[in-house]
């Protein structure tokens, strides 16, 4: 059975900025790889990586096999490729999320039930905000292989 609810990751971009002496490009894809693991571990959803700039395989190889990759520059246009995947609801992920809690992105799939936005935000224990967010069109809840009715 395929999931009609995606939870796609964000790509960071090369360059993110690490705590002083650690590796930038460690350190953007070991947080890469931790929400990633966040996305692929929520039930009854298929997760998704979304690349900016498209030829990251850095990012693609923490990824488990099977994982959905959308080569896509904007958000709307990586909310119209998951739409072409198959799905009826999806969440981007912000990429610098690894400790995000997975209830959070369970309750803006709830909220996508009764609206065509949600938006959600986390305080880590840091002070730190962790945003994860989704926005689906109600017209955009329609069978697969459709076209999606607006326009990135």
């Amino acid at each position: 059975m395929t999931s009609t609810r995606y939870a796609a990751v964000l790509s960071p971009r090369p360059g993110t900025e690490a705590p002083p002496g650690v590796d930038p490009a460690e350190f953007r894809l070991a947080l890469l790889e931790d929400t990633c693991e966040v996305a692929a571990g929520l039930e009854l959803v298929t997760p998704a990586l979304v690349l900016d700039p498209p030829d990251q395989p850095d990012a693609e190889a923490v990824t488990w096999p099977g994982t959905a990759i959308v080569r896509e520059p904007t958000l709307a246009g990586a909310f119209a490729a998951l739409h072409a995947l198959g799905a009826e609801e999806a969440a981007l992920l912000a990429p610098d999320a690894p400790d995000l809690p997975p209830l959070l992105v369970g309750k803006l799939f709830r909220a996508l039930g009764g609206a065509p936005a949600a938006a959600c935000q986390a305080e880590s224990a840091a002070g730190e905000c962790r945003t994860a967010w989704s926005r689906w069109p109600p017209a955009c809840r329609c069978p697969a292989g459709s076209p999606p009715p607006w326009r990135p």
